[in-house]
């Protein structure tokens, strides 16, 4: 969203403008000399042997953008979540290796970064987007269903019913009536980051893999959205945040105190302690819940809104990868991707939509040589 915009309902905009743009777009995509959309991944080539039946969590990290590494007073502000975050992945028995990627949107219009990384399509264009819902496109989603993996869309921010989804054909929609969240609604969002990621958990992660089989879930996390505030306190533990009694009406009123973005405030400060929070989450996570064979792709979707980010911020946001696997993560430091949290500034990053073809790339198996 653009200052002065009303960017409540990113992740759920009306959608019959939306449909009536697919009708007017789907006459130029089939008209000869209409504008196309890049070339897809190829799906069909790949298995997802390497990653030998671990479940994946595709994370998108609200407004998470490069400005928290280019920035030095943000990177210094951030450096302690970080190191921490780092000792908590290692703690668990896992690596991280990092880049970055040029996401095809600023500031808002969440959408255009999911897209891009789940059909492997360059969607910097609003245009691509809708061309793409109006296609027959393969995506990540038809990729993991084929090979076995039971597809979750958990978007705690959706209040209002998500006809786009329908393109994406999750096997399970979670949205915020659906998730099971009972506790006290805190802010516009409702749902606490945290207790999204614990009802998760409950739900769909905490069985064991023998008995459930593997999931791929995408996820977007609310705490870093603009205005960052009201920003919900960090349970102890993951089975605490989901109780209905996890937050307190002292807690929500504090939180309201605190600026956020206001006409004469960029809401910098509440930005980064909304980072910090979804470091600590996730870190505490990884560290003492998460099944030990989990992946997970932490992303930016998009810089946050100019004010915070800088007049001149590039688009760039970073990607970290998460894994027990080592030789996976070997794969991806063999397409660029460096050890640790900390992407360095100056190397040339990809566009988001070329993720994709990365992951499919190092999710699947390497070959091995034909027997005699």
């Amino acid at each position: 969203g653009v200052a002065g915009q009303d960017t409540r309902f990113v992740f759920a905009r009306p959608t019959t403008p939306a449909l009536v743009r697919q009708v007017e777009l789907l006459a130029t995509a089939q008209w000869p000399g209409g504008a196309a959309l890049t070339p897809s991944p190829d799906f069909a080539r790949h298995s997802l042997a390497g990653l030998h039946g671990s479940d994946v969590l595709l994370l998108f990290a609200e407004s998470y953008g490069a400005c928290t590494l280019d920035d030095p007073a943000q990177a210094q502000a951030l450096a302690p979540a970080r190191e921490q975050l780092a000792r908590q992945i290692q703690a668990s028995g896992r690596g991280v290796v990092s880049a970055r990627l040029v996401s095809p949107t600023f500031g808002g219009s969440s959408w255009l970064a999911h897209a891009a990384v789940l059909a492997g399509v360059d969607t910097r264009d609003p245009g691509d987007y809708v061309r793409l819902l109006a296609s027959q496109r393969p995506s990540l989603v038809q990729h993991f269903k084929r090979q076995g993996w039971h597809a979750v869309n958990w978007m705690p921010g959706l209040q209002k019913p998500w006809l786009e989804g329908r393109f994406w054909d999750f096997d399970r929609y979670g949205d915020a009536d659906s998730i099971g969240y009972q506790g006290l609604a805190w802010g516009h969002w409702r749902i606490p980051d945290q207790a999204a990621l614990a009802l998760l958990h409950a739900q769909e992660l905490a069985a064991p893999l023998q008995r459930r089989g593997p999931r791929f879930v995408v996820m977007a996390t609310l705490a870093s959205h603009m205005p960052f505030v009201p920003l919900p306190p960090l349970q102890p533990d993951l089975a605490h945040a989901a109780d209905a009694h996890a937050y307190t009406q002292q807690q929500l009123e504090a939180a309201q105190r605190v600026p956020g973005t206001t006409r004469h405030d960029s809401g910098t400060q509440a930005y980064l302690d909304s980072l910090r929070y979804t470091f600590e989450w996730l870190g505490g996570y990884l560290d003492k819940e998460a099944p030990d064979q989990l992946v997970t792709v932490l992303l930016g979707d998009h810089q946050p809104w100019a004010v915070v980010s800088g007049s001149d911020a590039s688009w760039e946001v970073p990607v970290h990868v998460i894994s027990s696997d080592a030789a996976l993560l070997d794969r991806l430091v063999a397409r660029g991707f460096v050890r640790g949290l900390v992407p360095p500034a100056g190397s040339q990053p990809r566009q988001m939509h070329e993720l994709t073809s990365v992951l499919i790339d190092v999710f699947d198996a390497p070959v091995a040589p034909a027997a005699e």
